[in-house]
């Protein structure tokens, strides 16, 4: 069994790609596994979604897209406190693919229009977001972060249950070579280690 922990901008391009390369490897493999989703934002993940984004970027779109990074990020965990962790997992990935791939603009009414899908009104979701709830549930994704020392997104964490200190992470764009190499390798060839024993691999050749 694989544990996995997505920390991803809610929002990110490159983020959608990660989470899509890291499905279908695991599928490919037939890999059982469970997966957390953690939206997050920091100054340094946002200047370099915004480069994947846009190529170049100034400080009025830094503002913008930070603004928009945050709401989401709020989004998602009202959705998660109101219809579980499944459906706010499938609202980011659902808002990533609207935003990089079908190039809409994050927005109130866009994200109106997703959680429609989810049968939430958007007074109970509205109701939500503003609740204290929302914040305390943004808290305990914030010591996860820092208990993991995440800086960037995407960083995507595994942990293969069936070895000793098995816990991989992938730090930045995932290329699918590199996570085949996980299920290739009896021993994860080890750059170095960070907390709780995990292995970076996103250096290996």
């Amino acid at each position: 069994m694989f544990e996995l922990f997505f920390f991803v901008n809610p929002i990110g391009g490159t983020c959608h790609e990660c989470e899509k390369i890291a499905f279908h490897t695991m599928q490919q493999y037939n890999k059982k596994y469970n997966y957390h989703l953690i939206p997050m934002a920091s100054m340094p993940s946002i200047i370099d979604a915004l480069k994947n984004n846009k190529g170049n970027y100034d400080l009025n779109l830094f503002n913008q897209f930070s603004g928009d990074t945050f709401n989401a990020i709020k989004d998602f965990h009202s959705i998660k406190l109101l219809k579980g962790n499944k459906l706010a997992k499938q609202f980011v990935l659902n808002l990533q693919e609207m935003v990089n791939i079908q190039k809409c603009k994050y927005s109130e009414e866009l994200v109106l229009q997703l959680i429609n899908n989810f049968d939430i009104s958007a007074k109970t979701f509205k109701e939500m977001r503003q609740s204290e709830y929302v914040n305390m549930s943004i808290d305990e994704d914030l010591k996860l972060i820092n208990t993991f020392n995440i800086k960037v997104t995407p960083t995507i964490i595994i942990y293969n249950y069936a070895k000793d200190e098995a816990g991989y992470l992938f730090e930045g764009k995932l290329e699918i070579n590199c996570l085949k190499k996980m299920f290739q390798k009896p021993q994860p060839q080890q750059n170095k280690k960070i907390a709780l024993s995990l292995h970076v691999l996103k250096n290996i050749t």
